[in-house]
């Protein structure tokens, strides 16, 4: 499980909510998304900062496994216990 420092190109934000590529550029460039600039002027997401404009506008994750999250698909059982699991040995090692 990544921890919240963990940084993101726009790509694989776009590729995990599906959406454009652009659309995600244009939310860092408007704030909505903060951003951190490479010594090459490649923007980088936190997942903090993802998660956050994930929650205020109610955008759907459609792989949330470019996040580091779980799958949900189909949000069964099995699913949802292995996801419980995970968070579980995560809080037992410490891992945010």
């Amino acid at each position: 499980m990544p921890d919240r420092g963990t940084q993101l190109t726009p790509k694989q934000v776009a590729r995990a909510i599906g959406v454009s590529e652009s659309s995600v550029k244009r939310w860092c460039d408007t704030g909505l998304i903060e951003t951190v600039r490479t010594a090459g002027g490649h923007r980088r997401l936190l997942l903090e900062s993802v998660q956050k404009f994930l929650r205020e506008t109610g955008q759907e994750v459609v792989a949330p496994e470019v996040l580091g999250l779980p799958s949900t698909t189909g949000a069964t059982a099995r699913i949802l216990g292995r996801a419980c699991d995970l968070f579980e040995q995560a809080l037992v090692v410490g891992d945010k």
